[in-house]
Order: structure tokens, then C-alpha cells, then sequence
């Protein structure tokens, strides 16, 4: 919340809404910018509310990929890269351009269980998005799009 309030976001620009495309309340909506932001810490990836880790991987990617066919922008933040105010700098910077989710280094490179394989979320999130491309910014967060022609 410092990093919000030091770039002039606060609670009159950005509150905690439950998005229809998500199950859950994400943390900030930036009324202002019209994004979101989520942040995740540890309990995200071992599994949280009694819920097994595959269970909220599944989740997650099925909210990401709602959210992107929906066209809303998400800024995906680990709590690791929350004290890094260039990476947050730049990744809701990104959310202010032409790209739909952000996902910041540490959240990218954040290895999953997925049908009992070790992948990197990125590249499990990546099965989910149709139509889509990436490419990261000097600070290693990635920036997803989606593309014109189907690929």
C-alpha cells in the first residue's frame, strides 16, 4: 500500500472489488486506470483455504483466462517483488498500456504442479490464453497481449 500511496494511488483511486470474472476479491481495482492488481504471497501456491494446490492452480488459470477474454487487465504481483518499487513502477505502467495481464518476475518464474509436471506459471498460463503473446521489460516483468490474428 506505501508503493500505491507514493504514486498517488489510494483508497479514493483504488479499492478491493470482486470483478465477475473473478471468484475472489482482488486487491486493488484502479478505477482511475481501469485495472487490477493481485497479489499473492506463499499460501497462493501450497494451497490455500483448505484447498488443495492443484485445485487453486486450476482456479487461477480458469479467472486469468476469463479475464483476458473479457479484455480486463491484471497486474499479477508475488510478494517477493513488492519491495521493488522499479518492478511495480513498470508493471503498472504496463497495465496503463495496450497489454492485459502483467505478471511481475517473481510471479513468472514461480514453479507449479501441472499434470504432474514442475512448470513455471507463466508457461501454464500461457495454455490458457487464446490468442495471445508476451514479451517482458527490462525489469523481467512479463507482459501478456492479445493478438489481432489467431496464431
Amino acid at each position: 500500500m506505501q508503493f500505491l500511496r507514493a504514486r498517488n494511488i489510494d483508497a479514493w483511486f483504488a479499492c478491493q472489488v470482486v470483478p465477475e470474472f473473478w471468484q475472489a476479491p482482488l486487491d486493488f481495482y484502479n478505477m482511475q486506470q481501469g485495472y487490477f492488481v493481485q497479489v499473492d504471497g506463499r499460501c497462493h501456491w501450497v494451497g490455500m483455504h483448505q484447498t488443495i494446490s492443484s485445485v487453486v492452480i486450476q482456479r487461477d488459470m480458469l479467472q486469468a483466462q476469463a479475464a483476458f477474454v473479457a479484455g480486463a487487465t491484471v497486474v499479477r504481483v508475488h510478494m517477493h517483488d513488492t519491495n521493488n518499487y522499479d518492478v511495480l513502477a513498470a508493471s503498472l505502467q504496463a497495465a496503463t498500456q495496450c497489454f492485459n495481464i502483467v505478471l511481475t518476475p517473481a510471479y513468472a518464474s514461480t514453479w507449479v504442479c501441472w499434470n504432474r509436471l514442475q512448470l513455471l506459471y507463466m508457461q501454464v498460463l500461457l495454455l490458457f490464453l487464446p490468442n495471445c503473446r508476451y514479451n517482458a521489460d527490462s525489469y523481467g516483468n512479463i507482459r501478456i497481449y492479445r493478438c489481432n490474428t489467431p496464431t
